[in-house]
């Protein structure tokens, strides 16, 4: 590690290399904009809000949901503060707190670029060091302009052949403090003898002596470099094995700008070696140097991914943990905001479990931050229960319809205005749905941070299409209980146990292992599932094991997904399950709600035609009350296209729907836009215009006396707006009877 490599550089002799600097841009002053440290409360607790706007007094008011509208509570504490800006900073990296001082430095580390120069959001990208560059002090290896740069107080020295991007490398430096003696070499690592040329360069240069000894001890950043107190030129890409060696220094006290009598150096060997393959579902960095220089990781940069030693014979990182020693950084990720607490809101005793939000309000602009409260225990709980599809808000969160998944799907004056301001600000951090600035996936998603699009006036396929159902839900029978998907991943079944209905909202997509465990558990001891929506219970997901509000997906194989896991990375990093769709997991939605994924498009919906004799099969017949003479539910109007839209679900025995499961009606004859699930077309070509792009309405017992009553559609909560439309009248037919006590029974075999 270390030695003199033979060959020629380009010093710069005490020139800095730009380094470039994200940056940090808070939020226009056209907004006020806020989270909250918690999601899910209980009646009494204490609400901490961050905020950010242009300097105002702000008025603090609790809000509840009224469908479409937030109501002010009566007799709510009111409360007030001025606001101030706080910025966001993007970038994920790791921290060394303490890193001691050297006389020599001996380095290597492996790295694979993402990025190139041209697309970097600043000139230099930094790979490891202690180097401060308002100071001038320290030492760092970076990325300047796609040269491997070493720097080394105020002096640098520069190779002249380009790193590589997509292809793993090695850099190693040596600086020799007596002597002044540095050298720098690029080594290619190659994957494949075959396809492979090497790309290697090497210099070697005399540089004033004791560049090193002029501090105290220093942070050491990996993935990024501080310039002042600032940190900046973020590494779009993998890092793996960082070893370090050198002569330490040891300080009788006090900074110095040179070294002392008092300071004895120790033998010159390994100072600390990170093993990133240790601690794979945490946010630390292990040295098993002697020194236990250990690290944490800030912004969650991705881990359980491939590194130089990957070959392909291991494809998940619980089975070969030292073939994913690498940590993939990103310049724009963003899981923790970070931002001060500007006012804790004490929620009343007594209140009715619901959707609420804190509203800010100042003479110019207004936000309603949502949250929920549930029933305050188990005793106290009402016998209908919205379950609020959290997990999929978070994976939609400040989605941006111009690019990722979404790119083509709306002008830009069309877009809703959070989409517009997800836009504007990247620093706000990617959905689920869009590649890294690097292009590799997003795996994380948090709500520790704002998300513009969790609010009213969003994209019509989460937060308030579930606000229709709510709305409609208020309407029908207002005593009703919220949970969302965070408490049933923490809580399990209990989150869920003693409610007679569950009603899920329109796109519940992306459920962790504890989560449809819970469902099935519940549905299995005889609950009532109305699964008002489409194309859900598609994706696994898992959650941080020690931070709620943070999850992370692995798209994997297959599926209508805007990018793909890379070979090998199919894995959770927080749990090592295999990720992807719980269809390819072997528990496809049909499973639990009788109809899974069909088809998705974004053209004219399309009516239910009903099927013949379900409205007179004292199965069924009680579905229909009140729409007698009918053939057709969920007529397109002047207001909202048909009631089968977007993304719809199909009736499929091959995927486990149940053999007893009835289709009440279908909806099919879409246009052109309307394709089917890409997990069912099987080569190249136009997607198969068969029988499968259809959407089916449906409706099973249990045998412990529940049922299943499912949609199949993303758009019918748009009809329920209507209180006296058909859809609103079947699905009130539907959960007044689930509501009841009367037990439902499964037919007879072959009846």
């Amino acid at each position: 590690m270390g030695g003199r490599f033979p060959g020629t550089c380009r010093p710069s002799h005490g020139r800095k290399p730009a380094i470039g600097t994200a940056a940090a841009r808070s939020y226009d002053p056209e907004y006020l904009i806020g989270y909250l440290e918690e999601l899910s409360v209980r009646p009494g607790d204490v609400l901490h809000a961050k905020v950010s706007g242009q300097p105002a007094l702000v008025e603090v008011a609790l809000v509840r949901s009224a469908g479409s509208t937030f109501a002010e509570v009566p007799d709510a504490p009111r409360s007030a503060f001025t606001a101030r800006e706080q910025a966001l900073i993007p970038g994920s990296y790791a921290r060394v707190e303490v890193f001691p001082e050297i006389a020599d430095l001996h380095l290597a580390i492996d790295f694979y670029p993402t990025r190139p120069p041209e697309a970097a959001a600043c000139d230099s990208q930094a790979l490891i060091g202690t180097w401060d560059r308002s100071a001038g002090l320290g030492w760092a290896l970076t990325i300047d302009r796609g040269l491997l740069t070493m720097h080394l107080a105020g002096y640098a020295c520069q190779l002249a052949t380009p790193v590589t991007r997509w292809r793993w490398q090695q850099a190693r430096v040596s600086y020799l403090g007596g002597t002044g003696l540095a050298a720098l070499a690029l080594i290619t690592l190659a994957s494949s003898p075959v396809s492979e040329l090497p790309v290697d360069a090497s210099c070697e240069e005399p540089l004033p002596s004791g560049l090193l000894a002029q501090g105290p001890a220093r942070p050491l950043l990996i993935g990024a470099m501080l310039d002042g107190g600032t940190v900046t030129a973020n590494f779009d890409g993998k890092i793996a094995s960082p070893r370090v060696g050198g002569q330490v220094l040891e300080q009788s006290g006090g900074r110095r700008d040179r070294p002392s009598p008092s300071s004895r150096p120790r033998p010159p060997g390994l100072l600390a070696a990170w093993d990133f393959s240790q601690g794979l579902d945490g946010d630390r960095i292990v040295d098993t140097g002697p020194l236990h220089l250990h690290g944490a990781l800030v912004q969650q940069p991705a881990r359980a991914v491939t590194g130089s030693r990957w070959d392909g014979s291991a494809h998940s990182w619980p089975e070969n943990p030292s073939h994913y020693d690498a940590i993939h950084f990103h310049s724009d990720d963003l899981i923790d905001a970070g931002w001060a607490t500007e006012v804790s809101y004490p929620l009343p005793s007594r209140m009715h479990s619901g959707i609420y939000g804190l509203r800010l309000r100042s003479a110019a602009h207004e936000d309603v931050i949502p949250f929920y409260v549930r029933a305050p225990d188990r005793s106290r709980r009402a016998d209908v229960c919205f379950l609020a599809s959290t997990s999929t808000y978070l994976a939609y969160g400040n989605q941006r319809l111009d690019k990722g998944g979404f790119a083509g799907l709306a002008p830009a004056t069309d877009r809703p205005a959070a989409s517009r301001w997800a836009s504007a600000h990247p620093e706000a951090g990617p959905s689920l749905y869009e590649p890294h600035a690097d292009g590799s996936g997003t795996f994380y998603a948090s709500r520790y941070r704002p998300i513009a699009d969790w609010r009213l006036g969003s994209a019509g396929w989460g937060f308030e299409s579930d606000l229709s159902i709510t709305g409609w839900l208020a309407a029908t029978w207002p005593d009703f209980d919220v949970v969302t998907d965070e408490d049933l991943h923490r809580d399990g079944g209990d989150a869920v146990a003693g409610y007679r209905v569950l009603v899920t909202g329109a796109h519940p997509e992306y459920w962790s292992t504890t989560m449809l465990d819970a469902l099935e558990q519940w549905l299995g001891s005889g609950g009532r599932m109305m699964y008002l929506g489409g194309n859900g219970f598609y994706w696994r997901i898992a959650y941080h094991p020690r931070r709620r509000g943070i999850i992370e997906v692995r798209r994997a194989e297959d599926g209508t997904r805007a990018w793909i896991s890379d070979p090998g990375e199919y894995h959770h990093s927080f749990t090592g399950e295999l990720g992807g769709l719980w269809r390819r997991l072997g528990r496809p939605p049909n499973r639990v709600a009788g109809v899974g994924f069909a088809a998705q498009g974004f053209g004219a919906g399309r009516p239910y035609r009903i099927r013949p004799g379900v409205t007179e099969d004292p199965r069924t017949a009680w579905i229909f009350a009140g729409l007698a003479g009918r053939d057709l539910l969920g007529v397109a109007d002047a207001e909202r296209t048909g009631a089968a839209a977007t993304e719809i679900d199909r009736q499929d025995a091959r995927l486990g729907s149940p053999r007893h499961s009835v289709v009440l009606a279908s909806a099919a004859g879409f246009d052109q836009q309307m394709l089917r699930a890409k997990e069912e077309c099987f080569a190249t070509g136009a997607p198969p215009r068969d029988g499968g792009v259809r959407c089916d309405l449906t409706f099973f017992e249990t045998a412990a006396g529940g049922a299943v009553f499912a949609t199949g559609s993303l758009a019918w909560s748009d009809h329920l707006a209507d209180r006296q439309s058909d859809v609103s009248v079947m699905t009130q037919n539907v959960l007044l009877r689930f509501a009841s006590e009367e037990p439902f029974h499964p037919p007879a075999e072959g009846a």
